[in-house]
């Protein structure tokens, strides 16, 4: 209040003694503790406890597999399609198959709904600030990554340029990379290719082409994710 800063101590009776959802409620309050964090703090309960379905009679919902934000992106859709309004869906699933496997080990985060809640974060980012928000957070919160979450960051890393640019798919064709992309792409495809700088070839009218060197897994995400970064700089600098 005014000039004075006072501290809260909130005690339990042991960590046994509360149910799950209370532990996840008391974790939110830690997380959430900074000034202006009351409406987050609000959203994150309504994750925990379910707030059930708004648009039927059953009211015994739960919404934690995917998160408020999505939640209420999906009703928002849901009521415009009902009055009849047009939809413009611009979330975009990117599927990435680089032969390389990420994952969040226990031993790293030993709470599975802390494991599932960062995983389901992951899975949802559209913009690289908050990618590496949560880097930040979990270097943190958790320490140095191990190889599995360097691997598992690295792909969410990519996917998310690719959800940006609107490539859906990404895999491997005889060592080369391969970059499918969706009509609705702000890539102009026939700069991109002719640009050396970015350094991919015209494969086909929706289809871009990379060349890996194939030297080491580390090597070749940092280089498919600097590769993207120049295609993402040349649209940022078009617009």
């Amino acid at each position: 209040r005014y000039k004075h800063q006072a501290y809260a101590y909130l005690l339990i009776p042991g960590a046994l003694a509360i149910s799950s959802e209370a532990r996840q409620r008391l974790n939110a309050i830690e997380e959430l503790s900074e000034l202006g964090a009351g409406f987050q703090l609000a959203a994150r309960d309504m994750e925990i406890r379910g707030v059930g379905n708004m648009l039927g009679r059953n009211q015994s919902g739960h919404i934690a597999s995917i998160g408020f934000d999505l939640y209420s992106k999906l009703i928002e859709e849901t009521v415009k399609e009902l009055k009849g309004e047009e939809v413009q869906r611009q979330f975009v699933d990117p599927e990435i198959n680089l032969q390389v496997k990420g994952y969040i080990p226990k031993n790293y985060i030993p709470c599975l709904n802390q494991r599932l809640d960062v995983y389901r974060r992951l899975q949802l980012l559209d913009n690289l600030d908050d990618y590496n928000a949560i880097n930040r957070e979990m270097i943190d919160r958790y320490g140095r990554f191990p190889e599995s979450i360097e691997k598992l960051l690295f792909l969410v890393e990519i996917k998310t340029i690719c959800r940006i640019l609107h490539i859906k798919r990404v895999y491997i064709v005889n060592g080369d990379v391969r970059f499918d992309v969706e009509r609705t792409t702000p890539i102009s495809l026939g700069e991109i290719s002719g640009s050396l700088e970015a350094g991919f070839v015209f494969v086909s009218e929706f289809c871009l082409g990379l060349n890996l060197k194939r030297k080491n897994w580390k090597e070749d995400m940092l280089s498919i994710a600097d590769h993207l970064k120049v295609i993402l700089r040349l649209v940022n600098d078009a617009q």
